[in-house]
């Protein structure tokens, strides 16, 4: 195999960061009215969970379809979320001008650390979730505060990665173009186990979905028919299947009767 070949490493590392951009910039441009942040973490995260699958996404397309889909949805919860946010900002400014001194000053650092890190994993777990269920908020908050304090080393790692990565932005602001996609491909593989082991989303559970609604598609179909004879009287309904046992009995009968003839 050549390195130059389109099955080669260097081709395979090439697609890949140009898929890390273009995500990237259809984050950033979907983050513009602010409160579609949620809409377009989703989205990402919706474009990177079918990549881990080897679903092989379609990256424009199925991005705009994840949007589209998660945005009335995700709205409320951005807005609930950049309420958090600014009280996480205003809480962090407040220690570099502190009102207490010793002891208590150190447990308010200490809560206004511990609140910052919440919000932070919090969010993360919120919008991996908008992008794979549909859940209420108050079942998507409380899912996502189970994920965050349940799965601790994945947090940590999760924070290490948001905290690098803030600061790789702040040194280096071009690459806001780059950062986001990898943030989200390298978050994506470390939740995609959780939910596959915590909610249970194999294939096998999703055949088991699709096989419960056709048996209950079937049994509306059934409950209609019977609204249906429920029109004739009894008498009715027991000639037509005294009919219909008729003509079951000869449709039995004809090929006996063939071979007979024979």
């Amino acid at each position: 195999m050549k390195i130059f070949d389109l099955d080669g490493p260097l081709y395979k590392i090439g697609n890949e960061l140009a898929d890390f951009m273009l995500l990237s910039i259809m984050f950033v441009v979907g983050c513009i009215p602010i409160v579609t942040i949620g809409t377009s973490a989703s989205a990402l995260f919706y474009v990177y969970g079918k990549k881990i699958r080897k679903e092989d996404p379609y990256i424009y397309r199925d991005f705009v379809k994840s949007y589209k889909q998660n945005f009335k949805q995700s709205l409320p919860i951005t807005i609930i979320l950049l309420i958090v946010w600014a009280s996480a900002v205003l809480y962090f400014i407040s220690l570099l001008s502190p009102t207490f001194e010793g002891f208590a000053f150190m447990l308010y650092s200490g809560f206004v650390l511990f609140f910052c890190i919440e919000v932070i994993l919090f969010s993360t777990y919120t919008f991996a979730i908008l992008s794979r269920f549909h859940m209420s908020i108050k079942n998507t908050f409380v899912l996502s505060f189970v994920l965050t304090n349940k799965h601790l080393i994945t947090s940590f790692l999760l924070l290490c990665m948001t905290i690098i990565s803030a600061i790789v932005i702040l040194v280096v602001p071009p690459m806001l173009l780059m950062i986001p996609g990898i943030m989200c491909y390298a978050s994506s593989h470390l939740i995609q186990p959780i939910f596959a082991k915590t909610i249970g989303t194999s294939e096998e559970n999703v055949e088991e979905e699709v096989e419960e609604t056709m048996l209950d598609k079937r049994k509306r179909e059934i409950n209609e028919i019977y609204e249906e004879k429920a029109i004739y009287s009894l008498k009715d309904i027991q000639a037509l299947n005294q009919k219909e046992s008729t003509d079951n009995a000869a449709e039995t009968m004809a090929p006996k009767i063939v071979a007979d003839a024979e």
